[in-house]
């Protein structure tokens, strides 16, 4: 079809730890595609999620929050990810919270000014806080960078999300399609499954567990679907210490047991198909430096 007075994108969401970006992706594509929790750095990904409306379709790339100070191969490659989707992307949104802008928000204003696509600001959470004390950050951040758009939101109560898509569309290219209409990403279920699975450890479990694990599909076997049964899913946590292996498996595997059981209610939700799934723990300590097995767990490389 021809692309006349169609429009389509890229959009890159980035932003510090914490800030809602995945919270806002998810919104924005009335889908649950980005992993969601309290603790902060949970998206390790840059993750597509394709938003389609009348004449337009916009793919936003939710990427890691921007960290400094760390050196691990792994860190590098989130870093990365944040500048790689900024090079791509055809709009860029700083999202922030209602806090006067710091050394990684002027970082991202850095790099966005070094490209000509239009950058929006996006003042996340203002729930959290008066109106008044909102007034003093819009005016920091205008004398930073001249943005097309300024947005106070809330993303976790769907507040602003529509008009902020609105004004989106406006600065959008025209262009074809991104993806058929029935579709909302270019991540396989594979990877998906991965992302439940991690979810649910930041969830249940504190303190440093959470970053010192990685979930590996190893085997993903739907071949029994046509004849009713279930589809058949073996996944592999990787910890950096055997300490930590204990604590996950907990008392006679009771505690990767509860993972694994809240786990398969969601992925099932996800996939439409009864499952069965394996879950095993093993230990490999230098995982977030190992450049092979980071590409073959999908994280994101460096390049």
């Amino acid at each position: 079809m021809s692309s006349y007075g169609f429009r389509s994108g890229y959009v890159a969401l980035v932003g510090r730890p914490n800030v809602g970006k995945s919270t806002l992706l998810n919104q924005l594509i009335d889908f649950q595609l980005s992993i969601v929790t309290d603790k902060p750095q949970t998206t390790r990904h840059e993750v597509l999620g394709v938003a389609h409306g009348a004449g337009y379709q916009i793919g936003f790339l939710d990427t890691p929050g921007l960290i400094r100070g760390r050196s691990n191969r792994l860190d590098r490659n989130m870093r990365a990810a944040v500048y790689r989707s900024l090079d791509r992307s055809d709009i860029h949104i700083l999202v922030v919270e209602p806090k006067m802008p710091g050394a990684i928000e002027r970082t991202l204003i850095e790099e966005i000014c070094k490209t000509d696509s239009p950058a929006l600001l996006v003042i996340n959470k203002v729930d959290s806080v008066k109106k008044g004390r909102l007034l003093p950050v819009i005016d920091q951040y205008s004398r930073l960078h001249d943005f097309s758009e300024l947005l106070p939101i809330s993303a976790m109560n769907n507040d602003g999300v529509s008009l902020l898509v609105s004004l989106i569309v406006q600065h959008l290219p025209e262009g074809s399609k991104i993806m058929e209409e029935d579709e909302f990403t270019d991540r396989s279920e594979r990877f998906l499954v991965a992302e439940i699975i991690r979810k649910n450890i930041y969830e249940r479990y504190r303190e440093e567990l959470p970053y010192s694990a990685a979930v590996s599909i190893e085997e993903f076997d739907d071949t029994k679907l046509s004849a009713g049964g279930p589809v058949y899913i073996s996944a592999v946590i990787y910890v950096e210490r055997i300490g930590q292996k204990g604590i996950l498996v907990g008392k006679k595997g009771t505690s990767i047991r509860e993972v694994a059981i809240e786990a398969r209610v969601a992925i099932e939700e996800l996939l439409g198909h009864h499952i069965y799934l394996d879950i095993w723990v093993r230990e490999r300590s230098d995982w977030k430096d190992d450049v092979d097995f980071l590409e073959e767990t999908n994280y994101p490389s460096i390049g």
